[in-house]
């Protein structure tokens, strides 16, 4: 199982990525708060300007608010996939088809 925290490999090399961050649940609230755990978790190279943007497809739902994070890691993509994943679980997000979870996705 990957690890789900930056701590597993601080001599590993670093590998930059860029993340696409947004909700459309509570936007303010859970953007910020993901940026906040990303900010002192990850080494955040630049972050975008947060943008409110319309729905695609599905119209009737809330607008979203999106952002993109440039980060460095030592952990590779499965593992820095499943360390976003465990971010969003810390912000209460609940998966599936049209679930109305409370987290940001990342």
């Amino acid at each position: 199982m990957p690890p789900t925290t930056l701590s597993a490999a601080h001599s590993a090399p670093l590998h930059e990525c860029l993340i696409s961050l947004g909700s459309n649940i509570d936007p303010d609230r859970y953007v910020v708060q993901a940026l906040d755990i990303i900010s002192r978790e990850c080494n955040l190279l630049a972050c975008s300007k947060t943008i409110r943007t319309r729905p695609v497809g599905y119209q009737h739902q809330p607008d979203f608010l999106n952002a993109a994070l440039l980060v460095s890691t030592p952990l590779e993509r499965e593992a820095f996939r499943a360390y976003l994943k465990g971010v969003e679980d810390r912000l209460g997000r609940v998966r599936g088809r049209l679930s109305r979870g409370h987290a940001p996705w990342i």
